[in-house]
């Protein structure tokens, strides 16, 4: 707790003293993809939460078509959620990549394929006429 108050006194300080906040594309799409990721993990775990408290309170009948049915759908959730997260983490680890790009201190893991997009593309055509 006591590194988090200093980080964030360091934090203030650092914002108080600059005249004004700009914020670089990279930076806010940063911080947008960085809360969509959060957002989307806290709501997978509260979601993965509720649906183990569901099932912790069901009673598989001695009907084996029944209790199969119960144990797919639960199955179909639990991938679902992993899915979930698994998407959650990729947008958190991207916008953290991005504020560290705009901050400087990192660089950028994800590649560009040379020969993609629209500028590319706009190159060919005058190259073909």
């Amino acid at each position: 707790m006591v590194c988090f108050c200093v980080g964030w006194k360091s934090f203030l300080k650092r914002c108080s003293s600059s005249r004004s906040m700009r914020v670089s594309k990279s930076g806010a799409t940063g911080l947008i993809v960085t809360a969509v990721g959060v957002a989307l993990l806290i709501f997978t775990f509260y979601n993965a939460y509720l649906t183990f408290t569901h099932y912790l309170s069901i009673r598989l009948s001695s009907d084996f078509l029944s209790s199969l049915n119960e144990i797919l759908i639960a199955a179909v959730r639990a991938m679902f959620l992993v899915v979930m997260a698994w998407v959650g983490s990729i947008l958190l680890a991207r916008g953290v990549d991005f504020l560290k790009v705009d901050r400087g201190v990192g660089v950028v893991t994800f590649r560009v394929e040379k020969g993609v997009g629209i500028a590319m593309m706009e190159q060919q055509e005058k190259k073909s006429e």
